[in-house]
């Protein structure tokens, strides 16, 4: 969804820049066809002549108001959709807290991972206390040890702040 917002907002964005400025055609010549002959028309003039009966229209009071509403609407819906995004409203997709699975070995100070989610990072994975953490791969594995234990230990997944165990040993 947070994509389709900033989507929306840069699509915005390129139709107001690329909208044509008048000045930058100023001496440019079009040429139209009427009946059976080219008629060469400065740019200034179409636009003149366009301009002119937009004035009619426009001072009749039929589109003056619906224009500017409509500029204005599409206005506040940017700025709505710029407020959302920034503030945070927009919160990021969740992250499940992996499940992982410790066996605990007091003869040997050791703590074995049983079972675990695939692609879980040991990064993400926070081990308080002592314990000897330097034989672990980039991602936590069935049979991965954490070895060396003394004291509490504290098993923590660090993006969502979950504790996932705490074991003692002596």
């Amino acid at each position: 969804m947070k994509k389709s917002i900033i989507a929306g907002i840069l699509i915005c964005a390129f139709i107001l820049m690329s909208l044509p400025s008048i000045n930058a055609l100023e001496g440019k010549t079009l040429i139209s066809k009427e009946k059976d002959s080219f008629k060469a028309t400065k740019i200034s003039e179409f636009f003149s002549m366009a301009k002119d009966l937009e004035n009619k229209v426009v001072s009749q009071g039929i589109f003056k108001s619906s224009i500017l509403l409509g500029t204005i609407v599409v206005g506040i819906i940017i700025l709505i959709l710029i407020y959302i995004y920034i503030s945070g409203f927009i919160a990021p997709d969740p992250v499940d807290v992996p499940n992982i699975n410790f066996v605990k070995d007091e003869t040997s100070d050791t703590l074995t991972v049983s079972t675990t989610d695939t692609n879980v990072l040991w990064s993400d994975i926070e081990i308080q206390g002592q314990c000897n953490t330097e034989g672990l791969s980039l991602y936590v594995t069935a049979g991965d040890q954490i070895t060396e234990c003394n004291g509490e230990i504290r098993i923590i997944h660090a993006p969502t702040n979950a504790l996932l165990g705490v074991f003692t040993f002596n």
